[in-house]
């Protein structure tokens, strides 16, 4: 797919996740939702792959034909401080 296509399809999907009407839920959750966003984006960063699930989005958006299966490893919540550790370190 050309540049400009992936391009649209990714406004479009920013569109739908800002202006929708679930949108307007989300962003009242984030705020009310009993914890600081901040905190919230750190777990949600710290318990799945980014990497992985950027092929789902790509495939919701329309930029990508297929997608492949994800499949959530189980973590302990020791694993997640070591993990969240590491990565406030920087190492």
């Amino acid at each position: 797919m050309p540049s400009g296509g992936r391009l649209y399809y990714a406004v479009r999907g920013i569109e739908n996740m800002i202006v929708s009407e679930s949108a307007g839920v989300m962003q009242v959750a984030g705020l009310h939702g009993g914890g600081s966003p901040q905190m919230e984006t750190i777990t949600m960063m710290s318990r799945y792959d980014l990497e992985a699930l950027k092929g789902i989005a790509k495939y919701l958006f329309g930029i990508e034909q297929e997608v492949q299966k994800y499949v959530r490893p189980t973590v302990t919540p020791r694993k997640m401080l070591e993990r969240f550790r590491h990565l406030m370190s920087g190492t």
